[in-house]
């Protein structure tokens, strides 16, 4: 009996063994869409490095396949071997494609994403039906692994662990070598690869270079670089005013509106794609060089609410009641009354949290009944009733986000102006296919909302409203396709223009003319400028935000711009990244890459990231 067991357990040992190596080559096999994304050696260190790095994965296979060896042992119960790894090969294939599109990987926040608002995300259905086929097919791969896997009973060559010990050894060692003496033809390719931990050895490393100074010197160009390679935040809690600035009751208290559209790019805003703002846009100020505080959705609104750069973000969602918005809780003092009005889910990443105060929820109205078009036409239906019936006594402050012009773009069929549109999402897997026909389509969504905004400002005039309302018309980022035809598309994985720079149109009601301002403006001025232009808050507007007074912009400006992964300073017309495996590039073009770094510039925006941390 306890031969016959030993026995059984030595087969289903050498199944493991066989089903192990099957999977690793499975793996191996998708990995091939990240090495498909990465340049090639340079050197004979880094040729090693790359040879050997699917050895990594390897090991976590093996590891993954012994640790779950119970349920093997159980029969029938053992074909969630099957899911398991199916979920592992449709993670690689889908993070695959997520970076070679938007150049990161899969993180907490798109995976919060897509459960708590998928809608937002804006994938096209072509997308849906091709992952459900790729889907389909890693599911019956696996399930014919695992039982020619099962039903073998030869064993399968023993020597190639060892032999994959070897090369795991040999790759790890390297980069930890590699990440001490910081030559950056090997790391640079760790950002690539997903679940990817690889060695380092800083301590041993620092210490050999004491002893052997000769043995691998540090890369000059490196050094350039090495600045972003950890963070530059500081410690201690967030002290958000640092001092709450001087405020006056004004003698006339105006209503604002917040009319922010979604991916809404600066070149956008003209007479044929938004004829109605741009006709406001005749008498208000309109500031042409200016840029969110981010590539993404959180981070641009966060600057925009907060007057801060979102490299404070973390700490502001950790604890968001103790850390309103300083523009939020004047309107409060003042007794303005606060209604929100969005197509897009901003409970996420406690964005109604941080913004808004539980007074003002009983106000907060988030409309989803489908596709966003209908969505935003039902809550601009909703404020143009307000305001043509509104007799409330206390001033009003409304804040609009409408969410059509997210990709894939929505809009009634009349709105159909700008032809040919696409029908697919072909962009993701050529990203060098012709951007006109998406261009279009985010053109006609963009002319759609202009619709809805010319409703309301008709309202604002009917009733007169418009004589006491200050209107900010911006977008929480900007859009790409393909503008420096580098495979860019959307947002979230630049800092170029094409998907920092927004628009920004300013009414006040006293003003009658247009007034142009060319000068660099950021999201972080609109709560100061407002502040002081309507409260009359006094300076340093260092005391209380990260921007600057619009009206009193420098002639040279440096600004932090965010996204839901990493950040870049963008200084004159330089981004400095700390993203994915790009440092140093020009602001209107990603293929210039930068080589002189400003350094004085770089350590100024440092201290304004560390500004509000830590002070007493």
């Amino acid at each position: 009996m306890k031969k016959r067991l030993l026995n059984h357990f030595k087969i289903n040992f050498t199944n493991l063994i066989t089903y192990g190596t099957l999977k690793f080559l499975m793996v191996l096999l998708l990995l091939t869409g990240y090495f498909a994304q990465v340049e090639l050696p340079d050197s004979s260190i880094s040729w090693i490095y790359a040879i050997t790095l699917p050895s990594y994965y390897y090991v976590f296979v093996f590891l993954s396949v012994f640790i779950l060896m119970p349920v093997y042992l159980i029969p029938y119960v053992r074909y969630s071997y099957v899911l398991i790894f199916f979920l592992l090969d449709f993670y690689l294939v889908t993070d695959a494609v997520v970076t070679y599109v938007y150049r990161y990987h899969i993180n907490q926040t798109l995976i919060s994403m897509f459960i708590f608002d998928f809608k937002g995300m804006g994938i096209p259905k072509s997308i849906l039906a091709i992952a459900l086929i790729i889907a389909i097919i890693l599911l019956i791969m696996n399930l014919f692994i695992f039982r020619w896997s099962i039903n073998k009973k030869k064993r399968f060559p023993l020597l190639l662990i060892p032999i994959f010990l070897f090369l795991i050894l040999l790759n790890q060692g390297i980069h930890a070598g590699a990440s001490g003496f910081k030559i950056e033809s090997v790391t640079r390719y760790t950002p690539y690869f997903p679940l990817f931990y690889p060695l380092t050895s800083a301590k041993t490393i620092k210490k050999l270079k004491k002893q052997f100074p000769d043995l691998m010197p540090e890369q000059e160009h490196d050094k350039n670089g090495a600045i972003f390679n950890s963070s530059n935040r500081g410690s201690g809690s967030l002290q958000y005013p640092l001092i709450a600035p001087l405020c006056k009751e004004p003698e006339k208290k105006y209503d604002i509106l917040f009319f922010v559209l979604e991916s809404w790019r600066s070149d956008m805003m003209n007479k044929e794609v938004t004829p109605n703002i741009f006709k406001l846009s005749k008498k208000s100020y309109v500031f042409k060089n200016h840029l969110s505080g981010g590539n993404a959705t959180v981070p641009g609104l966060f600057s925009l609410m907060y007057g801060l750069h979102s490299s404070y973000i973390e700490e502001v969602t950790a604890q968001p009641s103790l850390y309103p918005p300083l523009f939020m809780e004047v309107l409060k003092q003042n007794n303005y009354e606060t209604h929100i009005y969005t197509s897009s889910n901003l409970t996420r990443f406690s964005l109604r949290e941080m913004f808004f105060n539980e007074r003002d929820y009983k106000n907060y109205a988030y409309i989803e009944k489908g596709a966003r078009d209908l969505d935003d036409k039902e809550i601009t239906r909703i404020v143009e009733k307000s305001i043509l019936t509104d007799q409330g006594e206390n001033p009003l402050f409304r804040f609009l986000f409408l969410t059509s012009s997210h990709s894939d773009y929505d809009y009634p069929e009349k709105h159909k102006i700008f032809t040919p549109v696409s029908e697919d999402a072909s962009f993701a897997f050529n990203r060098q296919t012709d951007p006109e026909p998406f261009l279009n389509d985010y053109k006609n969504s963009l002319h759609y909302l202009d619709s809805r905004f010319g409703r309301l400002l008709r309202a604002l005039e009917d009733t007169n409203a418009l004589d006491h309302t200050v209107i900010v018309i911006t977008s929480d980022h900007a859009e790409e396709f393909n503008d420096n035809k580098t495979g860019f598309w959307g947002h979230g994985s630049n800092f170029t223009r094409a998907q920092v720079s927004v628009p920004l149109v300013i009414f006040f009601p006293d003003n009658k003319d247009n007034h142009t301002v060319n000068k660099r403006s950021g999201h972080v001025d609109v709560m100061p400028t407002l502040l002081n232009s309507l409260f009359q808050c006094k300076p340093p507007y260092s005391d209380y935000s990260s921007g600057l007074n619009l009206f009193d912009l420098p002639e040279s400006r440096s600004l932090i711009v965010g996204s839901y992964v990493n950040s870049a300073y963008v200084i004159d017309n330089t981004v400095y990244s700390r993203g994915f495996g790009i440092k140093s590039y020009n602001f209107d073009n990603i293929s210039q890459e930068n080589k002189d770094f400003d350094y004085e510039k770089i350590r100024e925006l440092m201290s304004e990231e560390i500004h509000f941390i830590g002070k007493q």
